[in-house]
């Protein structure tokens, strides 16, 4: 077999040269490597056309190789016949005298590396402003990448601290680990996504809030890794709950402070109406009855916006029954209730505020009594399992409205009836959308025209169990 035949036409560069660099022999492929002829090549040393920075090392790696018989690798520039510079790989061997060389261009290897890390320092320097990390877990190797960002937020050290999904999660607040442990889990067998805002506990014990986005990273179908985004939101959270307790405050001022002129309002009206007896004119009789009716509006809407404005940001976490709030609230209606009934599947326990969510359990039933249609009311209430949240739907039969005014009717003081029609002030389905949306859920809503209205809402889950076992699989009262 003529190996140097195939050493000749072979496309990846090789020589032969002396321990001082000169060269013996050349393939090919150096011409269309360099630009340079062979005959030229072959006239020269090796270090002759290396950059003049990297002469001094290459020599020190020559000398290394003459002092053993071990193979070498190393890059340096060697210049091409167009005067520029190409960064050439050298894997050498010394055999009997000789330098056996193999070379491979990595040129523009290097350059897209030099332009990666220069992305990735302008990510580091976006990172640190914004305050954002990200991450990425291969579930293959059930390896665990953090940025820098990320380890700061977390306290570690990136140089020496390498975690794994069990560890990252561990560092979450003991009461929100199986949370974590399910939304990842939902990523990972159900393709989903999830973002969360849960407390956090670093390194040196200090408790932070975090929020954390994840996407599943799916290729032919299956999950093979999670990346996402992670922010430590504890002193945007701080500074959003004192503007919010800033504004409660002034609501609840604005409540106490205008209700008392209306109060006087409508007491000078009354006064006027039992002193002037008979003696008002048609004319004047329709002016105070005006003045009292809009005075009265105008006290409703001011405790409403009193009302709106006491939602607390801060929700309390505690496990919640939605089978005993549903009832208990339904049980609160019983006497306006003339044959309407209620029907419920089997529903979970969640985490939230028990307070808020009997309001917004309320705010939604009282809907359904306002707007039934004429046929018998029914109210069903439901539940779906969706990854580490449940999915609560209450539907009921009533007179429904286009769905084009959706939006509309989750808009603060937007009624979607003429003035009067209906009792209410249009503050239902904005406060209930208020008291989800502070649970980290999301509230929409489906309508049709004499076809009822259904409203979605996402809360998470209290516990493993999907469904409270005490509860039949389904209910009417």
């Amino acid at each position: 077999m003529d190996f140097e035949l195939l050493a000749r036409f072979s496309s990846e560069p090789l020589c032969i040269a002396l321990p001082n660099g000169n060269f013996c022999w050349l393939n090919e492929a150096w011409t269309e490597l360099l630009g340079w002829e062979l005959e030229v090549l072959e006239s020269l040393s090796l270090l002759d056309r290396v950059h003049a920075e990297d002469v001094g090392f290459t020599q020190a790696e020559l000398s290394r190789l003459s002092s053993n018989n071990t193979t070498i690798c190393f890059v340096s520039r060697f210049e091409h016949a167009d005067r520029s510079y190409r960064r050439l790989q050298w894997n050498m061997r010394l055999s009997s005298g000789y330098l056996y060389c193999s070379v491979r261009d990595v040129t523009e290897a290097h350059e897209t590396k030099r332009a990666l890390d220069r992305q990735n320092q302008w990510l580091e320097s976006a990172e640190v402003l914004a305050q954002v990390g990200h991450w990425h877990v291969d579930l293959v190797s059930n390896a665990v990448h953090w940025s820098s960002q990320v380890h700061r937020i977390h306290g570690t050290d990136s140089r020496v601290f390498f975690p794994d999904v069990q560890t990252a999660i561990e560092f979450y607040h003991p009461e929100d680990r199986q949370f974590v442990s399910n939304s990842v889990e939902a990523a990972v067998q159900n393709q989903l996504p999830f973002d969360f805002r849960l407390r956090l506990i670093r390194a040196d014990g200090a408790e932070r809030q975090v929020h954390s986005i994840g996407y599943p990273e799916v290729v032919s179908g299956e999950v093979v890794g999670i990346f996402g985004v992670f922010q430590d939101v504890t002193e945007r959270d701080r500074w959003l709950r004192e503007r919010n307790r800033e504004l409660e405050r002034f609501a609840y001022a604005a409540a106490h402070d205008l209700q008392a002129p209306l109060r006087t309002a409508l007491g000078l009206v009354q006064l006027l109406k039992e002193d002037g007896g008979t003696n008002w004119s048609p004319e004047a009789e329709d002016v105070l009855g005006r003045l009292s009716v809009h005075a009265v509006r105008m006290n409703h809407l001011v405790a409403a916006m009193h009302r709106y404005a006491s939602v607390s940001e801060e929700v309390r976490s505690e496990s919640i029954d939605l089978e005993r709030v549903v009832t208990e609230v339904w049980s609160e209606f019983q006497g306006e209730l003339d044959g309407q009934r209620i029907e419920f599947d089997r529903l979970p326990c969640v985490r939230g505020d028990r307070r808020l969510l009997k309001e917004a359990f309320r705010t939604l039933i009282s809907n359904s009594l306002k707007f039934q249609s004429e046929l018998l009311l029914q109210v069903r209430v439901s539940a779906q399992k969706d990854g580490p949240f449940w999915q609560i739907s209450v539907a009921d039969n009533g007179i429904g409205f286009p769905q084009t005014e959706a939006t509309r009717a989750l808009s603060l003081f937007k009624q979607l009836h003429r003035p009067g029609t209906y009792p209410g002030l249009g503050m239902g389905l904005p406060l209930c959308k208020r008291i989800i949306e502070q649970h980290g859920g999301t509230l929409e809503i489906t309508s049709a025209l004499g076809a009822g209205t259904t409203v979605r809402f996402r809360l998470a889950s209290a516990t493993e169990q999907s469904l409270n076992p005490s509860v039949p699989p389904s209910r009417m009262v």
